[in-house]
C-alpha cells in the first residue's frame, strides 16, 4: 500500500483510531504542587522538599531534573531511551508527549499505549501503525526521511518567557494525539481545563492516499504571504523573558520597518544591568545583526542553539539575547496586526507602581498599581486599573479574585493582548496581620494613690508628670494585667515587655515593649538620696594625670520621691553636687585615691565615694627582658629604652631570631618564660603566650596616652647550630672588699642594687644648669590664630610635657564652625613660648583636612635631652554658633516627623523584627542604622517578595519606603529605604543582617534542658545558684579616630572564658562603617577566649585600630583572676 503524501497529522489521526479515545489509565498525582522560582518550574510538598526525576501531574507525566529538581523539556536521554517533553509555554510546558509529533522539521513516533514504556521514540523499524521509522526515529517515506522546515516544535524552549504562560490552554494541536490536560498555572490557582476533544473521524485522505494535490500544488500561500507581511512604521517590542524580568520588567525595543523589513532596532528600556556596559555591548551588536530581516525564526533556533551567525561572537549574554530577541519577535508581530487593526492605544507601557508585593485579604488587591504609558508622539501618561479598559489593557487574575488559601505565589499578568504584551509582576499571600492592644497602664504610688494612662494605638512611649514615689504599674488589657514593669535605672523610666505574653487569636500584639517616663523637671524639692554608677568613669591613672569625671552617673532620689538619673557630671554639677578632690586635678598619689562626691544644699549634706588606682609609669617601662626556659637557661636578652617603646606605639617585634638549636625542644614543648625588669632593676609583671610561631609578652601594668592598649613584645625565631649562645649577667665584686660569709646570690633571682656599676643609677645625672636649659626647650604656652582670630590659648604643666615626652595631643579643642574645610597651613599662625616668656622656633605646621577629624599637628625645631622630635596635636571640634544654626521648632518637627521611630518587618506574615528607634541612634549614624538580628535557620530564604515592612515617626505616622535584599556569600540583609531624604543626610535607610540560627524543631518538651546541651557556649546550663556566671564592662580609646569603645561581656568565672561579648552603645561617629564591621566579624569570635586568647582572633581588613580597641576594652572588663 502506498503511502505516499501522508501528513503526520493523518499518522495522528491513525494513532488516535488505534488507541480508542485514547483512553489511558490515568496514573496517581505526585503529592505536591508548583513553585516558580526565578521563572523555573519546580515540584514538591513545599520549597523545602523538592521532587526529583518522574512525577504525575493532573494525569501527565514530567520529569524534573535529577539534582536540581527543575522542570526539563525538550530532547531526555534515559537508560538509552530517548523521549521529548513539550518545548512550548503553551499551558502544557514539560508534558510527557506521545504519538506522531512534527519536531523541528521531522516527524517521529512516541509510545502511546503501553504504560511500561509511554514516551519512549520508536527508531528503526514500523510503527504500531505500520509506518517506518529511521534509527533516529524519523518517518520515511519511499526510503527517504520526511522533512518540513519550520514544522512542529521546537527541538529546544522557545523564546517565550515561562512568566509569560497563558491563564487558559488552547485547543489541542492538530499535530497531537495526546489529551490535552489541565494545569496549575505559576499562581498555584487553576487553569480552566479544555472540553475534552471529540474523537476524529478517519480523514477521507487515509481511503485516498493517492489524492495529496493540495501539498503539491499550494495555491492559497499568497494569502498568507499578504498576512504575515510586515507593515512599514514604527514598533515598540517588549519581551516576555530577561535577567530581572520580574523584579524590574521588560526589556523594550524600538524597530523600523521599511519595505517589510527590519530597517534599525534600538534598545528603549534596557533592565539586565547586572553587568551594564558588557550586556549593553552584546545587545547592540544583536539589533545590527537583525537588519534586512523580515522574522527572527533564524534569530531564534541561532540564540536557542548558542551557534550561528547571530550568536557567535556574544557567547556569555544569552539571556539578554533570548529577551531582546523576544521583544524583536513582539515588535514584528504587531507589525504583522496593524494591517488588519487600527492603530494600536499606545507605544508601550511599563510599571510605575506595582501592587502591593506582599497582600493579607482574601482577594487580590491590584489598586497601587500604576503603569506608564508611551505614546508616538513622545507624550507619556501614568493610569491606575480604573483606566486600564480604555487601552485594552487587562489583568490576569483579575482585581478582587479570591486568593486561596496556601497560595504561596501569585503571579499577576498585565496584558495588552492586541499588542501582545505580558508584563508580570509577583505577589506573595500572606497570613491577614492582626495586632492586640492593651488598653491602659495604672500606676501606683508608694503612698497608696494610683493614677490610669489610658493607652492608644499610635504610641508606646508615654510621659507622666511627677507625683511622688512610684512603688509599681500594671500594664492591662481591660481587666487584665498581661505586664508588670521595670524600673530601667539608666533610662531613668518604668518599661514592660510583652515579648513572651500571649495574644489569643491575634497575629501579634501592636507592640512588644511600652515604656513610661516620670517628668521630674517641676520637682525642685532637696535630693533626698543617692548613689554613684561609675562603670563609665576613667578608674585607672598615671601619676601626673588629670582626674577626670565626665562619664561619672549620678542617680538620685528627691525629697517627694522622684527619681532622678544626672548622666554626666557636668549636670550633676548643676544640680548641687560637688566633688572632691576636683575634675581635672592631677593625681600624684600612688595606689588607691579616694574621690568623695558630696551633696550639701538646704540643710542637706550627703555624700558617697568611690576609688581609682594610680600607677607609677616611670617605673613600669621594660628595659630589660629576658627568654629563658622553665629550667632557668638563659635564652636571648634584649634592651629597650622608653623612646622606643613610645615610637613603636606599644609595640616592639623582634622576628626571626636566631638561638642555638639546643632550644627547638624546649620551645617545642612550649616551656620559654619571661621575665621582665625595669630601669631599676625591678622585675614587673610579663605575661607571655606562644602561638604557632610567635611568642608574644605582655606587660598589663605599662600602657601610654601615647599608643592603644598595653605594650607587648613580639617574637619569632630561628634555630640555628652556630647561634651564638647568651651569656649571664655575673656580679664582678670588689676585689679589696671580699666577704666569705656573704652567701651567693641566685643568679635567677639577683636584682641589681643601686650602686652597682651595671645600674642604671650611675649615670651621670644632669646639672642642675643643664635641667634649666632642657626645660627651656619645652613648650609651656601655645596661641594659634585662625585667620587673626585666637582659637587656642593655653598653658602647659612642665611635668605634663615630660611625661608624655614632647609629644602633645589635645582633642576635640572646640572652635568656630566656620573654619571647617579652611584647614590649610598659610590659614595659621602660631606663636609658642617656654616658661621664660621666650619664642620656641617650630619645622613645620602640617594640617590634615578631614572633614569629621581635621587637625594641625605643629613640630618644634629643637629636641629636648634624648627624645623624639616634640610635636603637639590639635584635634578639631566644630562647634556651631547657635544664634545662626539653632532651627525653628516648626523645621525641627517637621525634620523629625521624617526620622524613623518604629520598624517591624514580617516574614511570610509572621514578625521577625520590632524595633523601637531613638533620634539619638539616627543623628549619630546620620540616618543609616545597622542592626544584626537573629532569626530562625528554616527562615533563610531572602527575596523581596518574602517581606512586608512597616516604618513609623513619631507620631505613629507610617513613613512612605521600599526594600531591597542581598546575598553576598554567607551575609544575607534586607535594606529599606525612606523613600523621604532627611534636609541634613539625605537619604536614609535600615539595614537588617539576618544571623541564621540552627533549627530546633526537634528539641521535645519532654527533653527542656536540650538546646542548651547543644550549645554551651551561648547559654550555660543553670544551676541552682549560677553565681559563677559575671557581666563586666569595659573600654577603649580608638585614638586616631577619636571615640571609645565599649563593650559588656558575659563571663563564665569557673570555665574562665567570654560567653559573649556585645556593644554597650558605642558611639562611633562618621567611624561607623569600620566598627560595625568589627563588632560584626570579631564579637562573635571572642566567644570562648580568655585574657590570654583574646587577641588571638582574626584582624579586619582596614580595620586595625577598631579591632585592637575592642580587644582591649574585652580584656579591660575580665577580671584577672
Amino acid at each position: 500500500m502506498k503511502r505516499k503524501a501522508f501528513s503526520c497529522a493523518v499518522l495522528s489521526m491513525a494513532t488516535a483510531l488505534l488507541i480508542p479515545g485514547i483512553s489511558l489509565a490515568s496514573p496517581a498525582n505526585t503529592i505536591g504542587q508548583w513553585f516558580n522560582r526565578s521563572g523555573k518550574w519546580y515540584y514538591g510538598k513545599d520549597e523545602d522538599s523538592l521532587r526529583k526525576e518522574w512525577i504525575v501531574s493532573d494525569g501527565d507525566w514530567y520529569y524534573l531534573h535529577k539534582d536540581s529538581g527543575e522542570l526539563q523539556s525538550g530532547w531526555l536521554s534515559l537508560n538509552g531511551k530517548k523521549y521529548f517533553l513539550n518545548t512550548l509555554h503553551n499551558g502544557q510546558f514539560g508534558i510527557l508527549l506521545i504519538g506522531w509529533q512534527w519536531i523541528d522539521g521531522y516527524c517521529y513516533f512516541f509510545e502511546a499505549e503501553d504504560p511500561k514504556t509511554l514516551g519512549e521514540l520508536k527508531v528503526s523499524g514500523l510503527s504500531k501503525d505500520g509506518y517506518t521509522v529511521d534509527e533516529n526515529g524519523r518517518y520515511i517515506q519511499n526510503g527517504v526521511v520526511v522533512y518540513e522546515a519550520g514544522k512542529g516544535l521546537p527541538g529546544t524552549e522557545s523564546g517565550q518567557s515561562v512568566a509569560g504562560v497563558s491563564r487558559s490552554l488552547p485547543s489541542a494541536s492538530t499535530d497531537s494525539s495526546y489529551r490535552s490536560r489541565s494545569r496549575r498555572s505559576r499562581s498555584d490557582s487553576q487553569i480552566q481545563t479544555p472540553k475534552e476533544e471529540a474523537k476524529p473521524e478517519q480523514p477521507k485522505e487515509e481511503t485516498k492516499p493517492e489524492r495529496p494535490k493540495e501539498e503539491t500544488q499550494p495555491e492559497q500561500p499568497k494569502t498568507e504571504e499578504k498576512k504575515n507581511s510586515l507593515v512599514d512604521g514604527i514598533y515598540f517590542g517588549t519581551s516576555k523573558e530577561g535577567i530581572h524580568f520580574q523584579e524590574k520588567g521588560a526589556n523594550i525595543v524600538k524597530v523600523r520597518i521599511e519595505n517589510g523589513k527590519i530597517a534599525s532596532a534600538e534598545s528603549v528600556v534596557f533592565t539586565d544591568d547586572t553587568e551594564p556596559e558588557f550586556f549593553a555591548k552584546y545587545r547592540d551588536q544583536l539589533l545590527e545583526r537583525v537588519k534586512g530581516l523580515d522574522s527572527v525564526e533564524e534569530v531564534k533556533k541561532s540564540v536557542t542553539g548558542k551557534s550561528g551567525k547571530y550568536y557567535d561572537g556574544l557567547a556569555g549574554a544569552t539571556r539578554t539575547l533570548r529577551s531582546h530577541t523576544s521583544a524583536l519577535e513582539n515588535a514584528l508581530n504587531q507589525a504583522k496586526k496593524q494591517e488588519d487593526l487600527k492603530a494600536f492605544p499606545f507605544s508601550y507601557m511599563e510599571f510605575v507602581n506595582r501592587p502591593n508585593p506582599s497582600q493579607s485579604g482574601k482577594t487580590l488587591d491590584l489598586s497601587d498599581t500604576r503603569l506608564k504609558l508611551h505614546f508616538p508622539s513622545g507624550e507619556t501618561k501614568v493610569v491606575s486599573p480604573e483606566e486600564f479598559a480604555q487601552y485594552g489593557i487587562t489583568s490576569s487574575p483579575a482585581q478582587g479574585s479570591p486568593i486561596k488559601e496556601g497560595t504561596k505565589e501569585i503571579l499577576v499578568h498585565f496584558l495588552q493582548k492586541d499588542m501582545e504584551i505580558d508584563l508580570v509582576s509577583a505577589i506573595v499571600p500572606r497570613a491577614e496581620i492582626r495586632k492586640k492592644y492593651p488598653t491602659e497602664i495604672h500606676v501606683h504610688y508608694a503612698n497608696g494613690d494610683s493614677s490610669t494612662i489610658t493607652l492608644d494605638k499610635e504610641n508606646f512611649r508615654y510621659t507622666i508628670p511627677a507625683k511622688g514615689k512610684i512603688d509599681h504599674m500594671h500594664l492591662m488589657d481591660g481587666d487584665k494585667e498581661v505586664a508588670r514593669s521595670e524600673y530601667d535605672a539608666a533610662a531613668n523610666q518604668w518599661s514592660f515587655s510583652l515579648k513572651n505574653v500571649p495574644h489569643e487569636g491575634f497575629s501579634s500584639w501592636g507592640y512588644e515593649l511600652y515604656t513610661v517616663k516620670v517628668d521630674t523637671s517641676q520637682d525642685t524639692s532637696p535630693i533626698a538620696s543617692f548613689t554613684l554608677d561609675t562603670h563609665l568613669a576613667k578608674k585607672e591613672y598615671h601619676v601626673g594625670d588629670a582626674l577626670k569625671i565626665n562619664d561619672l552617673i549620678v542617680e538620685a532620689v528627691t525629697k517627694q520621691g522622684n527619681n532622678k538619673i544626672y548622666q554626666n557630671w557636668d549636670l550633676a554639677k548643676a544640680a548641687g553636687f560637688s566633688i572632691s578632690p576636683e575634675n581635672n586635678t592631677a593625681l600624684n598619689t600612688v595606689g588607691e585615691n579616694t574621690i568623695t562626691v558630696r551633696y550639701q544644699k538646704d540643710g542637706v549634706d550627703l555624700s558617697q565615694t568611690f576609688t581609682v588606682n594610680v600607677k607609677n609609669l616611670a617605673n613600669q617601662v621594660p628595659a630589660k627582658v629576658e627568654i629563658r626556659t622553665k629550667a632557668g637557661e638563659l635564652v636571648k636578652r634584649y634592651n629597650f629604652s622608653q623612646a622606643e617603646w613610645e615610637q613603636s606605639a606599644g609595640g616592639v617585634k623582634r622576628l626571626q631570631q636566631s638561638i642555638p638549636k639546643k632550644f627547638q625542644e624546649a620551645w617545642n614543648a612550649k616551656e620559654f618564660v619571661a621575665k621582665a625588669f625595669n630601669k631599676d632593676g625591678e622585675e614587673l609583671t610579663a605575661e607571655s603566650t606562644q602561638k604557632s610561631i610567635m611568642f608574644r609578652i605582655e606587660f598589663p601594668n605599662y600602657s601610654s596616652s601615647l599608643f592603644v592598649g598595653h605594650a607587648t613584645f613580639s617574637l619569632s625565631f630561628q634555630f640555628d647550630e652556630n647561634a651564638p649562645i647568651e651569656k649571664e649577667e655575673t656580679e664582678t665584686p670588689k676585689p679589696d672588699t671580699p666577704k666569705p660569709d656573704t652567701k651567693p646570690e641566685n643568679p635567677k633571682e639577683e636584682t641589681p642594687k643601686k650602686d652597682d656599676k651595671t645600674s642604671s643609677s650611675t649615670i651621670e645625672k644632669p646639672t642642675p644648669s643643664d635641667t634649666e636649659a632642657n626645660d627651656a626647650l619645652l613648650p609651656a604656652h601655645v596661641e594659634v590664630y585662625w585667620h587673626g582670630e585666637k582659637v587656642v590659648d593655653d598653658n602647659y604643666n612642665l611635668d605634663e610635657v615630660k611625661k608624655h615626652r614632647g609629644q602633645l595631643i589635645f582633642k576635640g579643642v572646640k572652635v568656630p564652625a566656620k573654619m571647617k574645610g579652611q584647614n590649610k597651613e598659610e590659614d595659621f599662625t602660631v606663636v609658642i613660648k617656654n616658661s621664660k616668656g621666650e619664642n620656641l622656633p617650630y619645622t613645620k605646621l602640617e594640617p590634615f583636612g578631614s572633614k569629621s577629624h581635621a587637625r594641625i599637628i605643629i613640630n618644634l625645631e629643637k629636641r629636648y635631652s634624648d627624645w623624639v622630635p616634640m610635636r603637639i596635636h590639635y584635634v578639631w571640634n566644630y562647634i556651631e554658633d547657635p544664634a545662626d544654626n539653632k532651627p525653628s521648632t516648626e523645621e525641627e518637627s517637621s525634620s523629625d516627623d521624617l526620622l524613623p521611630s518604629h520598624a517591624e518587618v514580617f516574614w511570610h506574615g509572621e514578625k521577625l523584627v520590632e524595633k523601637d528607634i531613638s533620634k539619638e541612634q539616627i543623628q549619630a549614624a546620620k540616618g543609616r542604622l545597622t542592626y544584626d538580628v537573629s532569626v530562625p535557620g528554616k527562615k533563610k530564604r531572602n527575596f523581596i517578595s518574602d517581606y512586608s515592612v512597616v516604618v513609623k515617626n513619631q507620631k505613629g505616622n507610617e513613613l512612605p519606603q521600599n526594600h531591597t535584599v542581598w546575598n553576598t556569600g554567607k551575609i544575607s540583609s534586607l535594606m529599606v529605604n525612606l523613600k523621604n531624604p532627611h534636609p541634613q543626610w539625605g537619604k536614609m535607610n535600615l539595614t537588617f543582617v539576618w544571623k541564621y540560627e540552627e533549627d530546633t524543631e526537634n528539641t521535645t518538651p519532654e527533653d527542656p534542658n536540650k538546646k542548651e546541651e547543644s550549645n554551651p557556649t551561648e547559654k550555660p546550663k543553670e544551676e541552682t545558684d549560677p553565681s559563677y556566671i559575671k557581666t563586666f564592662y569595659g573600654e577603649s580609646e580608638v585614638v586616631p579616630y577619636d571615640y571609645t569603645v565599649k563593650v559588656k561581656v558575659t563571663w563564665d568565672s569557673k570555665a574562665k572564658k567570654i560567653l559573649k561579648v556585645e556593644d554597650n552603645d558605642t558611639f562611633s561617629g562618621s567611624n561607623s562603617g569600620f566598627w560595625d564591621n568589627v563588632r560584626r566579624s570579631s564579637m562573635p569570635a571572642l566567644t570562648g577566649k580568655n585574657r590570654d586568647t583574646v587577641d588571638d582572633i582574626d584582624a579586619v581588613a582596614g580595620c586595625t585600630f577598631s579591632r585592637n580597641a575592642l580587644v582591649e576594652a574585652v580584656r579591660k572588663a575580665i577580671p584577672e583572676e
